[in-house]
Formats: C-alpha cells, structure tokens, sequence
C-alpha cells in the first residue's frame, strides 16, 4: 500500500528518475508492485515519460 502512496505522489509530481528508483528498489526487497505499477512502469520504459495516471 505504502508503495503505491509513494508512487501516486511521485508521478503526480511528475519526478519519473525517482519514480523509477523508488519501484526498482521495490523490487530489489521482493516487494510485488500492483498491476496498475507494472503497467505504468512498462509505459514509462517503452515512452520514455510519464503517463498521465496509473494504467489500470
């Protein structure tokens, strides 16, 4: 839950490096990030920027 708090901040401020930190570091704990996470983290790779929200 923290996790998804964390992120939601973050993209609405619109920091992707920390964005991108925060849930590769989620990773690294063994954290499973939500769907909607995993999609917008693909989004972000693939565009190279920011979605507007999380994709659910």
């Amino acid at each position: 839950m923290s996790l998804y708090v964390l992120l939601d901040l973050l993209l609405a401020y619109e920091l992707k490096e920390y964005w991108l930190r925060e849930y590769d570091e989620s990773l690294k704990r063994g954290i499973e990030p939500r769907k909607a996470l995993q999609k917008t983290y693909k989004y972000i790779q693939e565009n190279d920027k920011l979605p507007e929200g999380f994709l659910y």
